[in-house]
């Protein structure tokens, strides 16, 4: 593969003026991507990009504002896995929706997504945006949060235009990919440093670029003879070191594989401003204030005697004994000099009104992050402050909702259901809901394989027989628990839309308030008839599965029949004791 020297060199202009790429919002204010992303960083590792020493070679301290807001900010707007859900507006597909929600959570445990989601809310925050990235390999889909300092992208629109990841790769690391990169023992070459006598070698890492974006057709290596005019996806692969580029890899996309979601969006350029970012006067001016404190302090933290004696001389520290009597002549004295500024406590105001200023910019007041507050603080102030900034963060986690749902029905939800839509079972927990609608289904189906199977012999069977039927059958499911292993066939998602929702109140929920809502709604009801009432059954499994209890209920009607079954009905127990479920009426149909 051969890529054109234009093409080539665009790709290394776009990644030699990144850090310099300087764009104007407005007139007089400028903004460089790369530049921010280097302060935040410094910021967030309490380091100063111009060094740690000041001008007489003393270290500077650093008072660190922003880390622990941004935590805050995170845990705010956190999501988690259980808020996914998949659901339809079709009511004969509650079915398809809830063995969906099965595969889909299977496939978030089997990549880890409940780490995904973490580490995508945290870079959000911190960084004003979080960039994902989607990848398929063997088969199996991740979605991956791609790192700020390893990624060019263009400062005015991320996703409009080109994404470049940098890459470090050793020889052992290219190596494997012979067969699918083009010229790898070329960049392999680059990658092994030999002596000065050529003795040894050494092996190191060298940059690989991913390029992504819309180009040309004349940057298509493939095409003799594109046309300057029309634009289209594509992907190149480049190892570019000593000066040297080397191409490896081309082809052509049908879709980008990035997303991208602002913190707080910002007219005029890609990346959004976040926690760290909206810090950056408050903590430089903090800085100030400390830096200060600590000069005054250092020079109030000496000890000088003012004397008009000629027998006191040199340093009385470390020439003179604890409790030393000194002689001296008459009509003179010995004085501590006191150097305590009597503004030193304005530098801790300083402090304060920074400290301020930050916690209005990204509401984590200390009714968020929890700190204790002064005794005489009016409930009134302390009930809107948790209000505005509840109500901020709550608007930033629906814009992640928002955005989950895209990514899933984008990326996810196709992935599962080309890899799922084959005949296979599928083993899982579910909820006493599910397990209802699940053992009802498979006890109806299974019972009237049975009585046909009864009436094709030549047997009568009545509407009795086979209501205890069912209910045995329903009643050998349940001791296998919250387990069930059900049995998907082929195409069996063929047509199936689904609606992903994500539950933007459940991780905000007061669960101790709710328990006790549901507990005195319960307790209001005559207990021995709860088991009686399928709606008090329900309520008592909504305030279990919140305490985190599991509940298997257990009809009445089944236990008292239990007894009074034909025994030509319980012998159906060992051959149905070890069948799939099969609950998927759609695929009777």
């Amino acid at each position: 593969m051969e890529l054109s020297k234009e093409t080539l060199s665009e790709i290394k202009r776009i990644i030699n003026g990144y850090e310099e790429n300087t764009i104007e919002l407005v007139d007089g204010l400028d903004y460089n991507q790369y530049k921010t992303l280097k302060k935040i960083e410094f910021y967030w590792n309490s380091k100063y990009i111009n060094g740690q020493k000041d001008n007489l070679g003393r270290d500077k301290p650093f008072y660190n504002i922003s880390k622990f807001r941004t935590n805050v900010a995170t845990r705010a707007t956190d999501l988690d896995i259980k808020d996914v859900k998949v659901s339809s507006d079709n009511p004969s597909e509650r079915v398809r929706s809830m063995i969906m929600n099965k595969e889909i959570y299977n496939w978030m445990k089997e990549t880890d997504f409940a780490r995904t989601l973490n580490k995508a809310g945290h870079t959000r925050a911190k960084y004003g945006g979080v960039l994902l990235k989607k990848t398929e390999k063997k088969g199996k889909l991740n979605i991956d949060v791609v790192e700020w300092k390893n990624v060019i992208t263009d400062p005015v629109d991320i996703i409009g235009g080109v994404i470049i990841e940098k890459h470090w790769m050793s020889p052992s690391e290219l190596s494997k990919k012979k067969g699918v990169w083009e010229n790898v023992e070329e960049a392999m070459k680059l990658s092994t440093k030999k002596r000065s006598d050529k003795t040894e070698a050494t092996e190191y890492k060298i940059p690989v670029f991913e390029v992504h974006g819309e180009f040309p057709e004349t940057y298509d290596p493939n095409i003799e003879d594109g046309d300057k005019t029309e634009f289209k996806k594509m992907m190149f692969i480049i190892a570019d070191a000593n000066g040297k580029q080397i191409p490896l890899y081309f082809e052509e996309e049908k879709e980008l594989p990035y997303k991208f979601l602002a913190w707080d969006e910002v007219s005029g350029r890609g990346l959004g401003v976040g926690v760290v970012e909206d810090g950056f006067e408050a903590q430089m001016w903090t800085n100030d204030a400390i830096i200060a404190e600590k000069n005054v302090m250092d020079l109030a933290g000496k000890v000088f005697i003012k004397t008009t004696s000629e027998k006191f001389g040199n340093n009385v520290i470390s020439e003179a004994e604890s409790g030393q009597v000194f002689t001296i002549e008459d009509g003179t004295d010995a004085t501590v000099m006191n150097l305590t500024p009597n503004s030193l406590p304005q530098f801790q105001n300083m402090v304060e009104k920074w400290n301020a200023q930050y916690e209005r910019a990204t509401n984590t007041f200390d009714t968020v992050t929890g700190e204790t507050l002064p005794s005489n603080t009016p409930l009134g102030s302390v009930a809107i402050q948790t209000a505005q900034a509840s109500s901020f963060f709550d608007y930033r986690r629906e814009e992640a909702g928002i955005f989950w749902r895209e990514v899933f029905n984008d990326w996810v939800i196709p992935h599962i259901i080309k890899k799922i839509n084959k005949k296979h079972i599928l083993a899982s927990d579910y909820s006493a809901e599910e397990l209802e609608l699940i053992d009802e289904r498979f006890a109806r189906y299974s019972a009237e394989k049975e009585v046909w199977k009864q009436i094709e012999a030549g047997k009568v069977i009545y509407h009795e027989q086979r209501e205890q039927l069912v209910e045995s059958i329903k009643e050998l499911q349940r001791a296998n628990k919250e387990r069930r292993y059900i049995d998907v066939p082929d195409g069996y998602f063929d047509g199936f839309e689904a609606k992903i929702t994500i539950d933007l109140t459940g991780e905000s929920k007061n669960k101790a308030e709710q328990l006790q809502s549901l507990w005195n709604i319960l307790t209001q009801a005559n207990v021995p008839a709860v088991r009686q009432d399928p709606d008090m059954m329900n309520l008592l499994s909504q305030i279990l599965e919140t305490a985190g209890i599991k509940f298997y209920p257990r009809p009445m009607q089944a236990v008292s029949q239990e007894t009074s079954q034909p025994k030509q009905i319980k012998s159906q127990e060992t051959s149905l004791e070890r069948q799939t479920a099969s609950v998927l009426p759609e695929a009777q149909q």
